[in-house]
């Protein structure tokens, strides 16, 4: 029976998928940590967005893999 080794977090290379991101948040210093956190991650954050009307225009541009966006963005259109 052969044993399949442990992951080795020290050995070099990709470990995860990289994904394009857009990050919708109204607040400036949250959108900040995201980023950071979500660029240390190693996702590329191709738009930021305040309102939901300009994170339907960056998706619609970027075409990203995710959206993290706030629940109670300001000035979102519900319709």
């Amino acid at each position: 029976m052969t044993q399949t080794p442990a992951p080795d977090s020290t050995r070099p290379g990709p470990r995860f998928m990289t994904l394009d991101v857009v990050v919708a948040e109204d607040e400036s210093l949250v959108a900040a940590e995201i980023v950071g956190m979500l660029q240390g991650l190693g996702h590329r954050v191709v738009a930021q967005a305040t309102t939901g009307d300009e994170t339907l225009e960056a998706c619609e541009q970027h075409r990203p893999d995710i959206v993290v966006m706030d629940i109670q963005l300001n000035a979102v259109n519900h319709g």
